[in-house]
């Protein structure tokens, strides 16, 4: 099972990260993933700029199968910094 983990820092006026994409596949080829980034405060919210939050379920499924079957984990960590 492999984890991505993508901070990226784009048009960010502060050191914090503007999206994080967390990215989760299995040896069988299983995948999910989930993405928040930086919005509106407005729009801020589990039923728009927060909505991936209800795929995390999902990640933990895959991982937790991927743990029974005795997968090895493997982590990747990636910053993308632009504009």
């Amino acid at each position: 099972m492999k984890v991505k983990k993508t901070y990226s820092y784009y048009n960010s006026d502060h050191d914090d990260a503007s999206q994080v994409i967390v990215e989760v596949t299995r040896d069988n080829g299983d995948h999910g993933s989930v993405s928040i980034g930086e919005g509106k405060p407005e729009d801020m919210y589990l039923f728009r700029d927060l909505s991936d939050a209800y795929s995390i379920y999902d990640l933990v499924k895959i991982a937790y199968e991927a743990g029974k079957a005795g997968e090895e984990f493997e982590y990747e960590f990636i910053e993308e910094k632009g504009n």
